[in-house]
């Protein structure tokens, strides 16, 4: 599997190209290979522009793979999470190596990769040349086969992502065990060989039923960006310092730099108190968390860390008096411009007003749809205004009409 230096210039003369048209009338010495570079480039440009800057030869086996690949800026934290004393490290599920490739990129980093998939290990080898990482081996096989025949030991540090079984497409992810390799069968195994894990999970998974399927688990981390969840992050560890278990939630830049982190108690803490919620008035900041502590679900503890009053208990909103008080919180943040009965009249009102610019339209805790509210006020996407239906602590229904904090 590789392209000579006319097929690479063919490709990079053609990255913007319809690809289904190339494939129509492309000359039969440029192999389907090549077409598969654009593709894959075309999805990929963004999440893996770094990569692709360090080496302009970079070979995607296959396209697919590039969508499912991990982003450069989540590599990036990857890389943090190794620590200077672990050397020796095991990568189970290569994949396109792109966490490998970071992690590789610290000094002193000694990688070994296990990929089952002929076609993908073969590009490893191809990108590690081509990225100038000599500290690289590559396995073509079964990691789990791999594993069993390696002595105590043999590594500092695990890294795994496991993928969803095939049987389970289409389906609800409900467990690790649902993925391959089954990380919940084979924990002993990778211990005896290396004293931490990390292992990289599906964020549809549950976070209280993972936390009680490893009970050698050291922390489990909520990744993402402000609007998205991309990842659970399991530590696992061979002696679990059980002073030091946290359920964490970590929002990223899209560099891959750290938004915000917050820590929680390994359990749940108590719930809020009646007097942790606040009324929604004209000119309070409203506040919604970034995705990843949405993902963690610690809504009580958060306002007590923040010291913020919540809107209700489910609907996960925290409201300030001021701009000042809002700041440090990790969250999303709006001006509440006015506060209204959600009843048909004010659907209609509101939506009337809003009709010809848009507004983007969401519920808190409230027993419609966005998409359901959004037709029935008769609004369309755009404009700079939020509007939200919710219920307050009092179960009075609401409609919050926001604008984005400056």
């Amino acid at each position: 599997m590789n392209l000579d230096d006319s097929q690479w210039a063919w490709i990079m003369q053609n990255l913007h190209a319809d690809t289904a048209a190339l494939r129509l009338r492309r000359d039969a010495r440029i192999p389907s290979l090549a077409i598969e570079q654009i593709e894959a480039r075309q999805s990929a440009s963004a999440k893996l522009s770094d990569t692709l800057a360090r080496s302009e030869h970079f070979l995607f086996p296959y396209a697919l793979l590039a969508q499912q690949c991990t982003s450069d800026a989540i590599a990036r934290y990857h890389a943090t999470l190794v620590a200077e004393s672990e050397h020796r490290i095991l990568d189970m599920t290569g994949g396109l190596g792109i966490d490998a490739f970071h992690i590789a990129s610290a000094p002193g980093k000694q990688l070994h990769l296990c990929e089952i998939d002929p076609a993908a290990a073969s590009a490893l080898s191809i990108n590690a040349r081509s990225l100038n990482l000599n500290n690289i081996d590559i396995t073509h096989g079964d990691s789990v086969d791999y594993l069993q025949s390696l002595p105590d030991n043999s590594f500092d540090l695990i890294f795994i992502d496991p993928a969803r079984r095939q049987s389970t497409h289409g389906k609800r992810l409900r467990s690790l065990s649902d993925c391959s390799p089954d990380v919940v069968a084979i924990w002993p195994q990778m211990l005896r060989v290396a004293p931490r894990i990390i292992v990289k999970a599906s964020p549809m998974l549950d976070i209280t039923a993972t936390q009680q399927l490893l009970p050698c688990m050291q922390s489990l981390t909520a990744v993402g960006h402000k609007r998205s969840v991309s990842e659970l992050v399991l530590e696992l560890r061979r002696e679990v310092d059980e002073s030091q278990r946290a359920v964490k939630a970590m929002t990223l830049d899209n560099r891959g730099d750290i938004l915000s982190a917050v820590d929680f108690s390994w359990a749940p803490a108590p719930h809020a108190s009646a007097s942790q919620y606040a009324h929604v008035e004209k000119g309070m900041i409203w506040i919604e968390p970034f995705a990843p502590l949405m993902k963690v679900g610690r809504f009580d503890e958060l306002g007590r860390l923040y010291d913020l009053p919540g809107l209700s208990r489910n609907a996960h909103i925290y409201l300030a008096s001021d701009p000042a008080s809002a700041t440090s919180f990790p969250g999303i943040t709006y001006q509440v411009e006015r506060v209204v009965d959600a009843n048909k009249k004010n659907f209609k009102r509101i939506g009337a007003e809003y009709a010809s610019h848009g507004a983007d339209v969401a519920v808190r805790d409230y027993p419609l749809a966005a998409e359901a509210l959004r037709s029935l006020m008769g609004i369309s996407r755009g404009g700079s205004t939020r509007i939200v239906a919710c219920k307050d602590s009092a179960s009075r229904k609401l409609l919050v009409i926001l604008r984005a904090s400056s």
